[in-house]
This record gives structure tokens, sequence and C-alpha cells, in this order.
């Protein structure tokens, strides 16, 4: 298989500046493959840069997981928040992330508010509250998954209205189907990440929502993955009417539909579905949607 990154890490020419580069493409290779496999697609230097953004994303994402407490994590993304400002002004540290943003985004001061944005939801997030209602859950991923997607558009140099409408679909389908995958490995009861207002609409009771793998969680995800083929479905358009260079980034939408189609045969149960496609058949997936 390819792995980019090796390449780099053997070559001698700018060793400095290949190896920040090298440790993204593993970071998201190894955490984040759905869109390393997409940044396959993109050229050298923009490729570079959607490895700096999502390697970003893997530490803003991992606040959470690594420390015990909400204010430690906090800690660590006030941390961020204040490293990306100095980048701004073109101050960079040492850390590797810091560096491949500075040597691949000249122009990462445009859009530094979606990426402030981006910290800052993520220390909202910290304080564990579950969106009451789809709108609220929907208003998140608006600022996070899909924010994450118009970043990488710009890191690809795409400034095309219908390529950011269908990443703002694509990402806001993704976030869902990321919330499905994610329901077996939540710690604490499952449900409790479904918005309250899915299972009160279904008629569930306080102590249904707070049981084990059950009919009612399937139903409460159907209601997310029919959510999510909506979004999915009206990017598609968008899609075709977006210039082919923001093909890297728009094939997150063929990978959200194979996962949903694993939901769908899986008869909406999140412990059941199986996510685990093959590398090689994600990237024919991918492949193949663009032709």
């Amino acid at each position: 298989f390819y792995f980019p990154w090796m390449t780099l890490r053997n070559t001698e020419t700018g060793g400095k500046s290949k190896a920040v580069f090298a440790y993204c493409a593993e970071q998201v290779w190894l955490h984040d493959r759905d869109r390393y496999l997409c940044s396959l697609f993109a050229g050298s230097r923009g490729r570079h840069a959607l490895w700096a953004l999502y390697a970003l994303n893997l530490e803003l994402a991992r606040a959470r997981e690594v420390v015990t407490q909400p204010m430690l994590g906090e800690v660590r993304l006030r941390w961020w928040h204040d490293t990306l400002e100095c980048l701004f002004q073109g101050q960079s540290t040492g850390h590797p992330v810091v560096q491949a943003l500075a040597q691949s985004w000249p122009s990462v001061g445009k859009v530094q508010n979606i990426l402030l944005s981006l910290v800052d939801s993520r220390i909202l997030e910290l304080n564990g509250r579950v969106p009451k209602t789809l709108g609220e859950l929907e208003g998140y991923l608006e600022r996070t998954s899909s924010s994450l997607m118009r970043l990488s558009l710009s890191a690809l140099g795409v400034d095309d209205e219908s390529a950011r409408a269908a990443g703002s679909r694509i990402g806001l389908a993704w976030g869902l189907v990321g919330l499905i995958r994610s329901l077996p490995f939540s710690s604490g009861p499952a449900q409790l990440s479904v918005p309250c207002s899915i299972f009160s609409e279904l008629g569930c009771s306080l102590e249904e929502k707070k049981g084990g793998p059950s009919r009612n969680l399937n139903s409460a995800v159907r209601v997310l993955a029919e959510r999510a083929t909506f979004h999915v479905c009206r990017s598609r358009e968008l899609v075709l009417k977006a210039p082919s260079t923001a093909r890297a980034v728009l094939s997150l939408g063929a990978l959200t539909r194979l996962y949903l189609n694993r939901i769908t045969r899986a008869d909406y149960d999140p412990y059941v579905a199986d996510f685990n496609v093959s590398s090689l058949r994600r990237l024919v997936k991918i492949g193949v949607s663009w032709r």
C-alpha cells in the first residue's frame, strides 16, 4: 500500500521540513484513515496542507480523550488557541503540526476565524453536554465537521460556492454517521449521546433511554441515518457542479454513503453493523464515485 510519509522520512533533502509532514501523514493514517485515503487524490502541495489540518483536528479531538478532568482538557485546548493566534502573526512553535501548518498554509490567516471556532467548539464539548434536539446536534456539527470540510477546501485553494455548499452537507452527514459508529464504544449508556428529543418523539421513557442495545436505540439510529442520507443526497447535485480540484475533500461523501449502506443492512443496529471496510475497497469506492 502507498505510505507517503515513509518516502518523506527516507528523503534527505529538506529533512526537517519533510519530517513534520511525515509525522502528520502518519497520524492521519493511523487515526483518520478515511480522510487520509481521500487526501491521496490531491496534488502533493494540497495533500501536505490537508495532512497538517487533519493532524490538527486530531490534536483537538484528543484533548478530551487524554485527560481525566475537563479542566485539564481546556488547558490543552487553550494552548492550541493561543498557539494558532501566534501562527496567524507569523510565529510558530516547534510542534510538528504547527510547523506543518506554517509551511503548507501560506495564507492561514484568511481562515483564522474558522480555525479558532473549531478550537472553541471543542472547549464547549468538554462539559459533556449532549445536544437536546437534532437541530442542536446539527448546529454543533456545522461548527465542527462542516467547518473542517470548509477548511479542507481552503487547503486545496478551492473557492467555489457549490463546493462549499456540498462540503457543508457532507460534513453534517459525516458527523451523524460518526456518532452512529461511535455508539458501541461510548463510555456509559450509548443512548445518552443521542439527542433526547429523538427518544421522546419515539415515545421512550427516561429509563428506556438509559438501557443497553435495544429496538429503541435502533429506531433512534434510523432517525439519524435518514437525516444523514438526506444531507448526502442533497450534496450530490452540488458535487457535480464543483471543480475537480475539490475531489480530495468531497470524496468523503462516497464513504459516507458506504457506511450508511452498512447501517441500513444491519437494520440500524450499531452493535451489529460492520464498519470494517478495507482501505483498498474504500479507495475503489472513492475512485468509482468520480467517474
